[in-house]
């Protein structure tokens, strides 16, 4: 069995606070130009909501780069987030995935880290 080819790989940091800052700052119809609905109920409220939030950031800033389009003519909605503990799993929808389709993605795999509570780093690649 034959590796599989890397179509594209993407990394991003994101600051806590700021993203934080942000989620305080607007009501969740506004967010939701740059959450699913589904993001913003797994990021729940509380202490852990920034961190949750900033990681969703992240993955769709990763997501864009490794799409090699930086979600620039595409809904930051199309490309989704979710946390299970650690794990990430990345979903591409709309013309996230019809970019994929168009550089032969199969898979995404996600990856993501956190330090010091202020910075989170997504690492998505494209298979």
């Amino acid at each position: 069995m034959s590796a599989p080819t890397v179509r594209g790989i993407g990394v991003d940091v994101a600051s806590v606070p700021r993203v934080g800052a942000l989620a305080e700052r607007y009501a969740d119809d506004v967010l939701g130009h740059v959450f699913t609905d589904r993001e913003l109920r797994a990021a729940g409220s509380g202490a852990r909501r920034a961190r949750r939030l900033a990681v969703c950031f992240a993955a769709k800033e990763a997501a864009g780069k490794a799409l090699a389009c930086r979600l620039a003519d595409m809904p930051w909605t199309d490309v989704e987030s979710i946390q299970r503990g650690p794990r990430l799993s990345v979903a591409l929808r709309g013309a996230a995935e019809r970019r994929g389709r168009e550089l032969g993605v199969s898979e995404v795999l996600a990856s993501w880290a956190v330090w010091d509570d202020h910075h989170v780093l997504v690492h998505v690649l494209l298979v």
